[in-house]
């Protein structure tokens, strides 16, 4: 239940900020390490790739989706970013982050539009996402 609010959440951020244009930061030749889950988490929704989808959230989120069962949860999320962003490519996507040393919000833009941000977390060496 608690992974088809965040999905519904995160889908209806989507098409609200999709029709938003805005200046997004300018495409860096490095990722950010706050951004590379979310690059993980496109990379691994576009394979189909459940081994690295479990990678890129916190240990609270991925006790719920282990719930729900991580196929099911790709399957979302391939339904959303599809619908959201079409045959998507990593390079479309640019990151801005705010906050400190092991938490703060990424604010990602697809193709120039911004995004609604997501919170992220350091946990041990590796940045994760940590929204519900």
């Amino acid at each position: 239940m608690r992974w088809a609010i965040f999905l519904v959440s995160v889908t209806l951020s989507f098409l609200v900020a999709a029709d938003w244009p805005q200046e997004g930061p300018n495409q860096a030749t490095e990722v950010i390490p706050q951004a590379q889950p979310v690059l993980n988490w496109l990379q691994a929704v576009k394979d189909g790739d459940e081994k690295q989808l479990k990678t890129v959230f916190s240990e609270s989120l991925r006790k719920g989706f282990e719930e729900e069962g991580w196929n099911k949860v790709l399957k979302g999320y391939q339904e959303v970013f599809k619908s959201q962003f079409g045959d998507y490519r990593l390079e479309d996507f640019t990151f801005e982050y705010r906050g400190g040393e092991d938490k703060g919000k990424l604010t990602i833009f697809h193709k120039s539009k911004k995004l609604p941000g997501l919170r992220v977390i350091k946990e041990q060496t590796d940045w994760k996402v940590n929204e519900q």
